[in-house]
């Protein structure tokens, strides 16, 4: 009975016991869910705190706003399609109202983003928001009608320009929601994408680092160091390339090698500050994920402030991370290089420099007095190089590609009886054969009085930078007693102009500054633009300057290159330019037209004009992509050109292939010199019956051999 009576009373025990343990963890577990509850409570309070301190009104967030919208509205009346200067006052008051009445409002009223560990909204917020109005202008306006909209102000533009600020903050209203609605998602769930997402947002954004353990060993500063290096480079191309984007844009690897490389000091200062830029840009993009890339490699693991998570977040730097950076740092080379390539078709160069040409040495003539002949009575010269001048610019009938014609004026010029003109067609054409090195104006240059095509290398010999020492027009006429003088508004160290021309005593450069120290122009005066003399003026002092050289006992030979058409600023409007065409481009090639038109005549009223022989050339075609003028597929574009009073009679003018080189032979025979063989250097006179190398070898035959390295041109015409 005892042994029962034990029984029953252990089972009590063992009964009261597990109810004691089972109230216990109850207990527990109650504690702990109320731990989380209240937890969870105190995170949502702060969350209304934190959104009650993004919509409070206060005096500092009042004036961050002003000056915000300030700040952004500044940028987008400087980025306007607008010739500002033209504006009314009216106009100027609704033009800054409008961008202030949309951004002052969304800045005081629109709740700044929470903070987290997931910050890019409110990165969005404070920087990326200004840019979904440029990209509204950029969609919204022509900018090739800037005169045309100061003009309608009030009806063509300002419509527009509401409805870029009031759509593009509802844009950007939109995506901070669209952001703070993903952070949240993100925010409640523990996922292994969600934890990469954040294991990125702690490795890319500014954190408040709480501890870290660091990571033993040496061997993590090499992995760490390759792909900064990786990084580095990759960002320096891909930098290198959006500067070349918007400074050179559209241009060929060979031309922006030789531009860069030839500068010496003559780079307007518009491109020096743009180079800072850039350069600012390159060292914050790469600096920045260095940081970030060293924060990888040096710890194990890395703990960082989050309000979103207990107070903190810990990123744990694993072997897999870190491979994945190198693999990350290594695509983002290849893409920066593949970007670069395509921009500069970089690709086409080396593969063409990685080939050997034999054209020097099969059809290379050296312009010596041995197949000269001068004729007794010596013809004075006026060559003008009209910038990036395309007969493109002339009506669909008369052989260009637009709807009317922009440079009537030298189309009739072309035309007239005592003019030759060479044409590709039956109707206005020119030169439509070109290859990199003569597609900017210095080349070009080089190409037309010394009849090569310059073959500008990565590494050059002995790493100077010089011209091919070769046979030049300059001089060929000094040897025949021509006084000579070369005028240009810019600054003559850009490409090294001053070292290619100006090598005698009577050869002289007047560039910019020459012009103003010698009093010929004055920097005070409202002629002066980004890269120099107005072509208004330059004209004027050009007529003075062969006025003075008429009259000394000399033939003169006298060399212009206007400037105001150069494409990339897409034209330079000035004072005489037609108010009625709308785009700033065309306006400037027609108001070259009628004032070179306007020179030719005062020169043919001239006493000396009947020995004198005026040859107009445009250097290169223009940057069809920063002219932003439209040209109809398919069409052949082509350089102007047109001899006026020369010495001969040509044989053929009609359905020619020739290029730049060309203008070499083809310049001396336009005054009366005698060719052995019809050809100097690697070009063709045209005014003979002799088939030029384009025609000869076949277009693109003659540009591949232009294009390739020569053994020729660098040990002969280029000698260590």
């Amino acid at each position: 009975m005892k042994d029962k009576n034990d029984t029953i009373e252990e089972k009590k025990d063992e009964t009261k016991t597990e109810a004691k343990t089972g109230t216990k963890t109850e207990a527990k577990t109650g504690t702990k869910t109320e731990v989380k509850e209240e937890a969870k409570t105190e995170a949502k309070d702060e969350a209304k705190e934190a959104g009650k301190t993004g919509r409070r009104l206060t005096g500092k967030r009042v004036c961050l706003s002003m000056i915000g919208a300030l700040l952004i509205a500044g940028l987008g009346v400087i980025r306007a399609p607008l010739l500002l200067s033209e504006l009314s006052p009216a106009a100027w008051a609704v033009l800054l109202l409008v961008p202030l009445a949309v951004l002052f409002p969304f800045f005081l009223l629109v709740r700044i983003p929470e903070r987290s560990v997931f910050r890019f909204s409110k990165c969005f917020y404070c920087i990326v928001a200004p840019t979904i109005p440029a990209f509204l202008l950029s969609a919204l306006y022509d900018f090739n009608q800037t005169a045309d909209y100061t003009k309608d102000f009030f009806g063509s533009f300002l419509l527009r320009w509401v409805s870029v600020w009031v759509l593009g903050m509802l844009v950007v209203y939109a995506l901070l929601r669209l952001f703070e609605y993903i952070g949240k998602r993100c925010a409640g769930r523990d996922t292994l994408s969600v934890r990469q997402l954040y294991d990125l947002a702690v490795m890319y954004t500014p954190q408040k680092k709480l501890r870290a353990k660091k990571r033993e060993g040496k061997g993590k500063w090499v992995a760490a160091g390759l792909c900064i290096l990786m990084v580095a480079l990759g960002v320096f191309i891909f930098v290198v390339a959006l500067f070349l984007f918007n400074v050179y844009s559209n241009m060929e690897f060979e031309a922006i090698l030789f531009t860069i490389r030839f500068a010496e000091g003559g780079l307007a200062a518009e491109d020096i500050i743009a180079g800072t830029e850039y350069t600012l840009l390159f060292v914050v993009i790469a600096g920045f994920i260095s940081y970030n890339l060293i924060k990888c490699f040096r710890n194990d693991s890395y703990v960082v402030a989050d309000s979103d998570r207990n107070g903190e977040y810990t990123l744990v730097m694993t072997g897999k991370k870190r491979a994945i950076h190198i693999v990350l740092s290594a695509v983002l080379m290849v893409a920066c290089f593949t970007f670069f390539a395509l921009q500069t078709n970089f690709l086409h160069y080396m593969s063409m420099k990685s080939d050997k040409s034999t054209i020097y040495e099969d059809h290379y003539v050296k312009p010596d007095a041995s197949v000269l002949t001068f004729p007794e009575k010596k013809r004075n010269l006026i060559f003008i190089y009209l910038e990036s001048y395309e007969t493109t610019y002339t009506s669909r009938e008369k052989g260009g590609s637009q709807d009317q014609d922009y440079l009537p004026e030298l189309t009739a010029l072309a035309g007239e009886k005592d003019s030759v003109h060479f044409s590709n067609t039956d109707k206005l054409g020119g030169a439509s054969v070109f290859v990199p090195s003569i597609t900017y104006t210095q080349g070009s240059t080089v190409a037309q009085t010394s009849g090569i095509s310059l073959n500008t290398l990565i590494f050059p010999q002995n790493g100077e930078v010089k011209y091919p020492t070769m046979i030049r027009l300059e001089d060929i006429l000094h040897d025949n007693g021509y006084n000579q003088l070369y005028i240009e508004g810019s600054k003559g160290e850009f490409s090294m102009y001053n070292r290619y021309v100006a090598r005698y005593d009577d050869s002289k450069l007047y560039d910019r500054k020459a012009l103003v120290d010698q009093g010929y122009a004055s920097e005070e005066e409202d002629y002066i633009w980004k890269w120099g003399i107005e072509d208004r003026k330059l004209f004027d002092v050009t007529k003075e300057l062969i006025t003075e050289a008429s009259k000394e006992d000399k033939p003169f030979f006298v060399t212009m290159y206007t400037m105001d058409t150069h494409s990339f600023e897409c034209g330079h409007r000035c004072k005489l330019c037609d108010e009625t065409i709308g785009s700033d481009y065309l306006a400037a090639v027609n108001c070259t037209s009628r004032q070179t038109a306007e020179f030719v005549d005062w020169v043919k009223q001239q006493p000396f004009y009947e020995n004198t022989t005026v040859i107009l050339v445009g250097d290169h075609l223009g940057n069809q992509k920063t002219s932003l003028v439209d040209i109809d597929e398919g069409y052949v574009r082509t350089t102007y050109n047109c001899f006026i009073n020369p010495a001969k009679t040509p044989v053929r003018t009609k359905d020619r292939s020739f290029s730049s080189l060309d203008m070499f032979p083809t310049t001396l025979s336009a005054i009366g010199v005698e060719i052995k063989g019809d050809r100097l250097g690697l070009g063709t006179d045209l005014f003979s019956d002799t088939k030029t190398l384009s025609e000869e070898l076949g277009e693109e035959e003659y540009k591949q051999q232009l294009e390739k390295e020569s053994d020729y041109y660098d040990r002969i015409l280029c000698p260590d």
